[in-house]
């Protein structure tokens, strides 16, 4: 952009375009929308300067992203049997899942911009539950904005 004004001077015979794209990270809706309106309008370019950090060649697809969710489902016990075998805190399994995931963060970190999936995370929630027995009644927080929420109590692992 800086040196359009010395573009101009130039008095090129082909014409130089700006194109900017956008929602890159997500839906790739600025990308379609531009090779669209090149293919509609006869926009034909014999070479392209493209902001991103490939090197200077033509890349397709050179990043790529997973979403997936873990579900950890451990074995209740009372926690008198925690070192008997009886039981299996899931929680336990989950951290160290979360622990192994740590590890390989360390070989595969990178930044980009935006807040989007592929990103490194600004803010982090952990949501953990308190369970009531059938007879308890649910405890309450002193604010009435949030409350526990009640899950069903098993005695007996299936």
């Amino acid at each position: 952009m800086s040196l359009a004004p010395e573009l101009l001077k130039m008095r090129r015979a082909k014409p130089i375009h700006f194109a900017w794209s956008y929602d890159e990270e997500v839906s790739c809706l600025g990308g379609m929308e531009l090779a669209e309106y090149a293919r509609d309008h006869d926009v034909r370019a014999e070479g392209c300067i493209i902001g991103e950090p490939t090197g200077m060649t033509v890349v397709i697809a050179h990043k790529g992203t997973s979403h997936f969710w873990v579900r950890v489902r451990g074995k209740a016990a009372h926690s008198s049997f925690a070192l008997t075998g009886e039981s299996c805190n899931a929680i336990d399994y989950a951290q160290s899942s979360l622990r192994s995931c740590a590890r390989l963060r360390r070989s595969t970190a990178g930044t980009a911009p935006g807040m989007t999936s592929r990103c490194r995370s600004q803010r982090c929630r952990r949501t953990s539950s308190v369970a009531a027995t059938p007879r308890t009644p649910c405890p309450r927080s002193a604010s009435s904005s949030s409350s526990f929420e009640r899950f069903p109590t098993r005695l007996s692992p299936r």
